[in-house]
């Protein structure tokens, strides 16, 4: 060792043991410094090593530190804040015994470990085990906030509560909590709560032995919704919270109907992905069961099922089940079954399901998905009599995805399919099945000449079926179909950014963007040898027509930068897009001509409001198809939400929601669903809004048209919503039906791969599409 390296280590030990001295003098520290706890065999820095089971000491800083050496502790006052491992202690005064790492603590302390929160004005706390006593304390993990006459601290995965409540509100003197002799908390998963009663502003309203609430799953921790419906009659709805441990948790369902009956049912909801974090075998799903001996059950086999001469007396229920595996990256593996009594039980009882799938499918489906590759094999069966059902048993599809060729430039793309299809009908024991064999293959050579992408292809298809279906020739076997067909299509886009800041009619613009991208497409196909009247139609692979088709489109967008959610993000003011298609093919009536004309429109001129609509004209017919218009405006304290939907021949519906708020108290609301096809309007709603800080209090009066009795029914309504779980409440009577619009707050697809770079560039400049990127 050189002579200024032993001099300087000389000095080092020196300067330590110097400094011993002193503070075992003095006693005391300047206001403000930090203390670290030494550890209990204190070395030099030149002899340590760093142990695995070295113990790491506690942080302590205040205004006045006192270290008491012999008693290895640390005493801090003013402003003080203790930190160890993540966990840190915030208080008046604290006592800091450094060889255990324990700590008594008193004056505003205040406990931060992760998102949650210990209070209290004397605490006593174990920084290794993760021990701690709280006398009178407070425990918050949002939204949830608990207060005791003691709460301990069992270890860092429980709490015990002594006199404990718990509430959503966070007020000194809650509008509401549930309180209870004892209280166990399992941070992150959920409450044990014993000898439990309801209070509402102090006052007790409810009693229940005992129960249990999750903090993982916002859901309430019981509903009980009484009230009168034309359906029902009078009724109570009840539903019980139950948390089985922090990876199954559910609800239990009580229910008296005075003109249905009694009901149950139970809901499960499971997510044991977490189990263990690099194997998600294990999977998430939900079970749902119900069942009923219903008084009004509707005859699905009388021509007017829900006429009152019809009803009788049946058992009706459902069987549900949902569930998603991950078996590795790539791998996935999907079941649904649903069992359900007859086609009208999910409208009695369960609404919005009917609404998202009227007749829901029982599948099992197997994934794979690769970079080069695509891998499904599905099994379909119908579980209830009354469907009609396409099964499958199994369909395999294999799907060689796009790749290059020998880097010749040319792409090749193939499918795969073979099918064991049985199709049954409805509320019978005919069926129809065949054997189904389907290949598909496809190149296409893209190129870029000067400003244009083109992507010409040629495809070629070959399906069997294992014998024919229609009149005469239902005795044929070994059924083939030749197809080919091809195409090409031409694509380009250009922009230009012009530098404007400001704003005109109170748009704001930062930087303008102009984006145009015009498209060509041409297609044909060549069918031989069979024509679909002789084939069982199932789905799409069974459907094939000849012709030669020309689709025209031309887009158009301005855009600027906004700040959405907190960012800076691209935003399309105005887009335009439309298509035109040609069909050549002569077979048609009347030959050649238009066919058809699309539209979509996009306006987000404020930030407050925006508009999204799309349309189809049928030219043949000289007439409107369809036609979808969404509006939301979202300025101060108005809300509203317009909708029209239109089909051909169908239906014109006009739908429209308003809100608003009169003070920080008081809203006042406004719903009308009309169907202008028939003059009719289907749903009226007037309503009332009170904020009650913690809860959202509806109240007012719904008329609705019941389309199978064609009447309508009339009803008051209360609803009382907690803010914390806005998807559940407490209710009596029938509220509004429709879903809120989605419209996106940005841009539309089409030009979601750009990055600022590129936006940022000025002049009209021509963009590559994804296609030209590829080949290069």
């Amino acid at each position: 060792m050189a002579h200024g390296e032993r001099t300087s280590l000389k000095f080092l030990f020196a300067l330590i043991i110097f400094a011993s001295v002193v503070v075992s003098i003095s006693s005391a520290a300047p206001p403000g410094q930090n203390i670290i706890a030494p550890p209990s065999n204190p070395q030099t820095k030149s002899a340590q090593k760093k142990d695995p089971n070295e113990k790491i000491p506690v942080e302590v800083a205040g205004d006045k530190l006192e270290y008491l050496r012999d008693q290895e502790k640390v005493i801090a006052e003013g402003n003080v804040i203790v930190s160890y491992e993540g966990v840190s202690l915030t208080c008046d005064r604290v006592e800091v015994l450094t060889k255990e790492n324990k700590a008594y603590a008193e004056g505003h302390v205040v406990l931060y470990r992760g998102q949650d929160v210990f209070r209290g004005d004397k605490v006593f706390y174990d920084f290794e085990s993760s021990v701690g006593s709280f006398p009178d304390g407070y425990f918050g993990d949002p939204p949830w906030y608990t207060g005791g006459e003691k709460i301990e601290q069992v270890n860092k995965d429980k709490i015990e509560v002594y006199n404990g409540t718990v509430t959503s509100c966070d007020l000194d003197r809650p509008h509401y909590a549930l309180t209870a002799k004892r209280l166990t908390i399992y941070p992150g998963d959920k409450v044990i709560a014993r000898n439990v009663v309801f209070r509402i502003l102090g006052r007790p309203v409810f009693w229940w032995p005992y129960y249990v609430l999750s903090l993982e799953n916002r859901e309430p921790p019981i509903e009980i919704s009484p009230g009168h419906s034309r359906r029902f009659g009078l009724y109570v709805l009840t539903t019980k919270g139950i948390a089985i441990n922090k990876y199954v948790s559910g609800k239990l369902h009580a229910d008296w109907m005075n003109k249905r009956g009694y009901g149950a049912g139970l809901e499960l909801t499971y997510n044991f992905e977490e189990l263990f974090e690099s194997n998600k075998l294990l999977g998430t799903g939900d079970i749902k069961t119900y069942a009923i001996k219903d008084h009004h059950s509707p005859n699905p086999l009388a021509s007017s099922p829900f006429a009152e001469k019809n009803l009788m007396t049946e058992d009706r229920g459902r069987f549900s089940w949902r569930h998603r595996s991950q078996l590795d990256r790539y791998t996935d593996l999907k079941i649904h079954w649903h069992e359900l009594s007859d086609e009208f039980f999910l409208r009695d009882f369960f609404l919005r399901e009917f609404r998202e799938e009227a007749t829901p499918k029982s599948f099992i489906t197997f994934t794979r998905n690769t970079q080069r590759y695509g891998l499904i094999t599905e099994i379909v069966k119908r579980t209830n009599r009354f469907q009609g059902e396409a099964e499958k048993f199994p369909e395999v599809r294999f799907n060689w995805k796009t790749s290059e060729i020998a880097d010749l430039g040319i792409y090749y793309q193939n499918e795969e399919v073979f099918s064991v299809l049985n199709s049954k009908t409805a509320r019978s024991a005919e069926d129809t099945d065949v054997v189904r064999g389907h290949t598909f293959h496809q190149i296409n050579y893209p190129r870029r000449f000067f400003r244009f992408d083109f992507n010409p292809f040629l495809n070629w298809e070959g399906t069997y079926w294992s014998k024919g279906v229609s009149k005469g020739f239902e005795d044929r076997k070994h059924i083939v179909r030749r197809t080919w067909g091809g195409g090409n299509e031409v694509t380009t886009r250009y922009f230009r950014i012009f530098d404007v800041k400001g704003s005109f009619l109170g748009i704001k613009a930062d930087q303008i963007r102009h984006v145009i991208q015009p498209s060509f497409k041409y297609t044909f196909t060549r069918q031989v040898t069979l024509e679909d009247n002789k084939i069982l139609q199932l789905d799409t692979i069974d459907t094939r027509n000849t012709g030669d088709v020309l689709t025209f489109g031309l887009e158009n967008k301005i855009q600027t930068k906004r700040m959405v959610k907190g960012k800076i993000q691209r935003v399309d003011i105005v887009s335009l897009g439309t298509s035109l298609t040609y069909d050549m093919t002569h077979n048609i009536a009347g030959g050649a001509k238009w066919t058809g004309w699309g539209h979509s429109v996009q306006l987000r001129p404020y930030q407050w409001v925006s508009l999204e609509w799309t349309g189809t004209v049928d030219m043949i017919r000289d007439r409107w198809t369809n036609s979808n218009t969404d509006m939301i405006i979202n300025y101060r304290n108005l809300y509203v939400i317009f909708g029209h939907r239109y089909l051909q021949e169908s239906s014109s519906l006009v739908t429209m929601d308003v809100n608003y708020w009169l003070n920080a108290r008081w809203a006042v609301g406004f719903y009308w669903r009309h169907e202008f096809d028939e003059n009719q309007a289907q749903e009226v709603e007037v309503r009332l809004t009170r904020d009650l800080h913690d809860w959202l209090l509806d109240f007012g009066f719904n008329s609705k048209r019941n389309d199978s009795e064609d009447v309508h029914a009339h009803e008051a309504f209360i609803e009382l919503t907690l803010k914390a779980y806005p998807k559940r409440s407490l209710k009596s009577g029938s509220r509004r039906t429709t879903a809120r619009p989605r419209i996106g707050e940005t841009v539309s697809g089409a030009t979601s791969d750009y990055t600022v770079e590129q936006f940022l560039r000025g002049g009209y400049q021509t963009e590559e599409t994804p296609i030209s990127k590829q080949i290069k």
